[in-house]
């Protein structure tokens, strides 16, 4: 079997647990705002998503030899409601209109509110984020109510609530990085990576320690999973920020939401090393500069590839992406299927158009 029937084999089954789950959460209310809000929580997570780290999670399980598939896939709904919580918080925080092709949650309770006094602006944006910091509070939960419910010794499930709750903190740390980052123009590398690490890495990285935990692996499997996660999930992050500047249609976001809010990421960090004088007063004018239009951002992506930023970027994913393939032939214990599984599955995290 390819990596990509694989990959399409476990995705179906866990969108059809996550899809079950769901459900039984819309189910226990009727006719006001906790149902309008369950049911948008249940579309917002199934209209879309990869889940990766679903399939990180149950594949690590199986990569060490765990017995029982069907708790591990159960359990890897739980990293899906946690990454959605944090998208839910995400686009708020960047100004995000759209997340998979549709409105994002905030977005969505905009809509919503107009229904009821569509002249308040103020008002109208205030309930639809308000609404949303909850939904994604309470999607937080909800992860958290997929490991109490699993039949699985205390002593392992108390481990599992302290990988995930620890988790969300650090995503947290991450974010708060990502958002003092937005002012200044003399971030470096190595605090980009600590940032990625702390807001993309640690997710993942929580990912594949629950599957290897819930197996009752060894510490060198998880020293393993650990040593290939940082470098492989990096370079996932530096996809990402190309894709949400130069993506396609596939992408699913305004591509141009990177550059309006300033992200730093390794494309800007390389662009502001190289670029000089009038060029470099354009470029630091026009990142996170809302009113920039269509046809300036357009000079700001030509003047990243021109500095020779994106081939960069390019070159730093593939060189991650190796050394976390070497990682994974050191540890001779891992099963067949899960070792060949994740080393296409860094290859992917790279060559993925969306």
């Amino acid at each position: 079997m390819s990596f990509l029937e694989r990959f399409q084999k476990y995705k179906q089954v866990i969108d059809k647990e996550l899809e079950l789950f769901l459900a039984s959460a819309v189910k226990k209310y009727k006719q006001s705002i906790n149902a309008d809000v369950y049911q948008e929580i249940h579309d917002y997570v199934m209209r879309g998503g990869k889940r990766l780290r679903a399939l990180a999670l149950f594949m690590a399980n199986k990569a060490v030899g765990g017995q029982n598939e069907d708790v591990a896939l159960k359990l890897s709904t739980c990293v899906e409601l946690l990454h959605n919580s944090t998208l839910v918080h995400d686009d708020i925080i960047d100004r995000d209109d759209k997340r998979r092709n549709a409105p994002s949650f905030h977005i969505k309770f905009q809509e919503f509110y107009k229904q009821i006094d569509d002249l308040d602006e103020a008002k109208i944006r205030r309930f639809g984020e308000s609404v949303a910091i909850l939904a994604g509070n309470i999607l937080y939960e909800l992860g958290l109510e997929v490991i109490y419910h699993l039949q699985i010794p205390d002593k392992i499930k108390s481990k599992l609530v302290e990988i995930y709750a620890s988790t969300y903190r650090k995503v947290n740390e991450g974010q708060l990085l990502d958002l003092a980052f937005e002012d200044r123009f003399d971030i470096t590398e190595k605090e980009y990576y600590e940032m990625v690490q702390l807001k993309t890495g640690a997710l993942f990285e929580a990912a594949v320690l629950m599957g290897i935990t819930l197996a009752q692996g060894s510490n060198p499997q998880i020293d393993t999973f650990v040593s290939f996660g940082i470098p492989a999930f990096t370079a996932f992050q530096i996809q990402d920020d190309i894709l949400g500047t130069f993506g396609t249609d596939k992408w699913g976001k305004n591509i141009e939401s990177d550059l309006r809010e300033g992200k730093r990421t390794l494309l800007v960090i390389k662009t502001l090393e190289k670029l000089s004088g009038a060029d470099r007063e354009f470029f630091i004018s026009r990142i996170g500069n809302q009113d920039a239009t269509s046809e300036e951002l357009e000079r700001v992506r030509n003047l990243i590839k021109s500095s020779g930023a994106l081939d960069y970027s390019k070159a730093t994913t593939k060189e991650l992406i190796i050394r976390a393939k070497n990682q994974l032939i050191i540890e001779t214990s891992l099963k067949k299927e899960g070792l060949e599984f994740f080393e296409a599955f860094a290859d992917f995290l790279i060559s993925r158009a969306f």
